[in-house]
């Protein structure tokens, strides 16, 4: 039953944005990203770890062709550590605009979106994400994160769980699942 829910979840949540996701998945056709992953499920040394971990993260926010829009997804996360939120949304929107394709730029503005507590927005974005890149462990991650401040500990939970089950080796999120486990249980009661 639990199986089934996870993947309910998640499949909705991939479902819902399916009729506007783009039909290719540009920054994702990477042909290296599948070994990165394949070797994140089987290292065990911090180092390597971290290596693996920063490939892929530098691989998703690389643009497969455009230079400049990678120069820009860096500029709009410069923009939104600084708080200049409106910048660097007007700066993800755009790139979103010029290439609906480039997933990285739909997770950058989801995680704005969180910070600004514009948490639909944000879901919806992760919707998009996970339509491009269904690895992408920090978007479900982030997914985990909206729904625990929505208090929905379930479909946090299951979020958190699909993340670790892509990355096992992300820092907190086994404690965040135990906790939430220990959540779920206390609310079934």
């Amino acid at each position: 039953m639990r199986q089934f829910l996870r993947h309910g979840i998640i499949a909705s949540v991939i479902a819902l944005s399916l009729s506007a996701a783009p039909a290719a998945w540009s920054d994702q056709t990477d042909p290296v990203l599948p070994s990165l992953f394949q070797d994140l499920q089987t290292v065990t040394e911090p180092g390597d770890i971290q290596r693996i971990t920063a490939e892929i993260w530098q691989r998703w926010s690389t643009h497969p062709t455009e230079e400049t829009l990678t120069a820009r997804l860096t500029r709009g996360v410069t923009m939104m550590n600084q708080g200049d939120y409106i910048h660097a949304e007007g700066i993800f929107t755009d790139i979103i605009a010029e290439d609906p394709n480039f997933a990285e730029a739909w997770n950058r503005r989801a995680t704005l979106y969180f910070i600004m507590g514009q948490f639909g927005k944000s879901r919806a974005d992760i919707a998009q994400t996970l339509a491009i890149e269904p690895r992408h462990f920090g978007a479900l991650a982030g997914l985990g994160l909206i729904e625990m401040h929505l208090q929905n500990y379930e479909a946090a939970l299951l979020a958190y769980e699909e993340a670790a089950a892509i990355h096992p080796h992300m820092g907190e999120v086994n404690d965040i699942i135990a906790r939430l486990q220990d959540k779920v249980k206390g609310l079934a009661l």
